[in-house]
Order: structure tokens, then C-alpha cells, then sequence
């Protein structure tokens, strides 16, 4: 779609993530409070000290070869996935109170309550899957690796999260689970991992949440730097952040830059009194809509691309009609939709705030408008710059 929307959409994305680290920040610490005084005996310790921890242990991974990272969340990722398959085991075996049922998966059920929020929810629970294309400069053959990890990720994590939904489901009796969840939101998984698997695992459980979160943060923070890095590269942002380490190989200065404002706007919230709950949700949701409005901007542009490839010579596009076509429009169309319901619901992605999501959605625009505004002044003013933007030879 050309280098404009191109630059804009990059500063969308550095936003975009940069909420996502504060607030899965703020929910690890407030994660790691519970588990340490509720769970472990402990001291009862704030929150953000918690939570600066996980950014200061954050920032040092962050400079290291990303092969480090990539085992730290390789390790979290699979104890985690132990737990939910031992639960998931236990109750299919086990068959729950009314046994296991396909209701779940019936037209009546998906259209038994708000389509439209639970479509949202869905699509947002599949966020940071797209975070495997920013590291195609470290990655060996990445036009068959980065791909290949894409699809896996997406069908991994459905087929996961469907399969934990329906034992859940399973696990109370298909007829009481909508009260028995509307009685117990942040709890009724652990009652059940208690019940069908004993009180370890949702020890291991509460542990593994804090440990999730760290996770979470530190791929956000990979994600980041790889941004800031390739905007540093081009020469959009400033030159240093485009340096590469030279014995880890690591985008250094940028984690370093990153962490720096993680760090600061951190202790802004804090100083502020800030509430670690309310700010995971209200910087959450609005990380969701505006990586969604990326997303929606990603499909767009490949159908963009194609088409003016087509104009140009007919015969220069030798995919398929699936990839170059198809797919792209299936997902602008989908994407489209879930950024309505989006917009439709957002104060309630934020928690129900109306003046907070305007401000949040003046926010999103903004920043996406400035970016653009940004390439125009380079276009006329450092037309050097502007050329190299996303590094493309047209």
C-alpha cells in the first residue's frame, strides 16, 4: 500500500505493544502478589515491585541472543500446556456430572448468547501469533520457516483452546456452566483443575499464570525491539537503534531503548496509584483493537499488492489465486467485521468506561495518523529517508 500507510501502520504496531507489555506487566505482578502471600506464605509485597522486576529480568533477556528467549518461553509455554492437557485428560476420562455432550459445539449453543462479543473475544485470544513474521532477519530460510511457524501457531492454539473450552464446559455439566462461570469467572477453572486433578496441579496452575505472564511480556518486548530496530534501520526513528549486537546478534540498543520507556511510563502508573487489574483491562482491550486494526490493514495491503502486481505484468504473479486472492479477501471481510464489534463494544473491552475509550480511541488514531504524517514530512524533507522506509526497491 505504499511506504505512508506503511509507516503509519508501524507506529500503530509500536503502541499497539507497548500497551500489551504494561499491562501484562501489571498482571504479572499482581499475579505473583497473590501466589506468593496467598499461596507460598510470604510477605505481602506491591504489586509494581513485582512487575518491575519482570521488566528489569525482561530487559536483560531482551539484549541476549534471542535463542535464550526463545527456550525461556519455550520451557513456561510447555509446563503450561502439560497442565491444561492433565486437566483436559482427567475429565474427558472422567465424563463430568452429565457426561460428555456435542452441545457445545451446536449452532444453538454458539447462538445462544452475545455472538458478537464472543467472536471479539476469540479473535483477541489469538493475538501475537502474527509476532512470528518480525523475526524473519534471524531466522535461517524464513520464507519457509517464519510460514510454517505462523500456521502451526494458529492451528495449535485453536485446536488447544477449543479442546480446554469443551472440558471446561464438560467439567460442569453442559446445563451449569453458564451460571456456574457467571458465579465464579476468575475461579471456576481452578475449582475444576482442584476437582478432577487434584490441589498440585492448581498450585502449579497459579504458578504457571505468573510464569505465563512473564512470557507474554517477554515475547511482546521481542516484538517491540524487532520495530523499533527496523524503524531504526531505516532511519525513521534514530540510527543507534538499528545497530545490531555483535556477539549476540540482538537488536541491543533497541531493547535497551525499549525498556527504558517500559520502565518509565511504568512508574508513571504507579505514581499515579494506578490499579493493576483496571489497567491490564484498559490497555489490554485497547492493544486488541489496535492490533486487530493492523491485521485488517495486513490483509488489505496483500490484496492491494497482488492487484497492482497483476497491472503491471500479468504473468509476474505465479501464486495461487487462494493466496493472492481468496484468502486475503476472506480475511479483510472477517477482519472488518471483528473491528466493527470492536468499535461497537469497546467500552466494555476497556471495562466500561466511556470518556476512557474515547480517549483510548483518540490514542489509536492518532498515533496511526501520525505515523503517516511523518512519512509525508519525509517524503518532502528527507526524500534519502523516506525511500528506504520498510526497506522496499520500489
Amino acid at each position: 500500500m505504499g511506504r505512508i500507510p506503511g509507516l503509519g501502520s508501524g507506529f500503530l504496531a509500536i503502541y499497539a505493544y507497548l500497551l500489551l507489555i504494561l499491562a501484562g506487566s501489571a498482571y504479572a505482578g499482581f499475579s505473583a502478589t497473590g501466589l506468593v502471600s496467598d499461596v507460598l506464605g510470604g510477605p505481602h509485597i506491591a504489586w509494581y515491585w513485582y512487575s518491575l522486576a519482570v521488566l528489569a529480568a525482561i530487559a536483560v533477556l531482551g539484549y541476549l541472543n534471542v535463542e535464550l528467549s526463545a527456550k525461556v518461553l519455550s520451557v513456561v509455554m510447555t509446563l503450561e500446556i502439560l497442565i491444561i492437557v492433565a486437566f483436559n485428560g482427567a475429565v474427558f476420562a472422567d465424563g463430568g456430572p452429565e457426561g460428555r455432550s456435542l452441545e457445545p459445539f451446536t449452532w444453538t449453543a454458539f447462538t445462544s448468547g452475545s455472538v458478537g462479543l464472543g467472536l471479539l473475544f476469540a479473535v483477541v485470544s489469538f493475538l501475537g501469533f502474527e509476532g512470528t513474521a518480525v523475526y524473519r532477519e534471524e531466522t535461517k530460510e524464513p520464507a519457509r520457516t517464519v510460514p510454517r511457524a505462523t500456521f502451526v501457531a494458529v492451528v495449535f492454539m485453536g485446536l488447544l483452546y477449543g479442546a480446554a473450552a469443551w472440558m471446561l464446559i464438560t467439567s460442569l455439566g453442559t446445563s451449569a456452566a453458564v451460571a456456574a462461570v457467571e458465579a465464579d469467572p476468575g475461579g471456576i477453572y481452578f475449582a475444576s483443575l482442584t476437582t478432577y486433578v487434584g490441589r498440585f496441579a492448581t498450585d502449579a496452575a497459579t504458578v504457571l499464570i505468573v510464569t505465563s505472564w512473564f512470557a507474554c511480556v517477554l515475547s511482546m518486548h521481542n516484538v517491540l525491539t524487532r520495530y523499533a530496530f527496523s524503524l531504526g534501520t531505516d532511519g525513521v526513528l534514530p540510527r543507534p537503534l538499528g545497530r545490531a549486537h555483535p556477539r549476540h546478534g540482538s537488536p541491543h540498543v533497541a531493547s535497551i531503548a525499549v525498556s527504558l520507556v517500559v520502565f518509565v511510563v511504568m512508574v508513571t502508573f504507579v505514581v499515579a496509584g494506578a490499579d493493576p487489574v483496571v489497567m491490564y483491562g484498559q490497555l489490554a482491550g485497547a492493544s486488541g483493537f489496535a492490533i486487530v486494526t493492523l491485521l485488517l490493514i495486513t490483509s488489505l495491503a496483500v490484496l492491494v499488492y497482488f492487484h497492482r502486481r497483476r497491472l503491471a505484468d500479468p504473468g509476474s504473479v505465479d501464486a495461487s489465486p487462494w493466496r493472492t486472492l481468496i484468502a486475503p479477501a476472506v480475511a479483510t471481510v472477517g477482519l472488518g467485521v471483528v473491528l466493527y464489534l470492536a468499535l461497537s463494544n469497546f467500552p466494555t473491552m476497556i471495562g466500561g468506561s466511556t470518556s476512557r475509550a474515547v480517549l483510548l480511541q483518540v490514542l489509536n488514531w492518532g498515533v496511526l495518523l501520525s505515523g503517516i504524517a511523518v512519512a509525508i514530512l519525509y517524503r518532502k524533507r528527507r526524500p534519502d529517508v523516506y525511500l528506504r522506509i520498510g526497506r522496499q526497491d520500489v
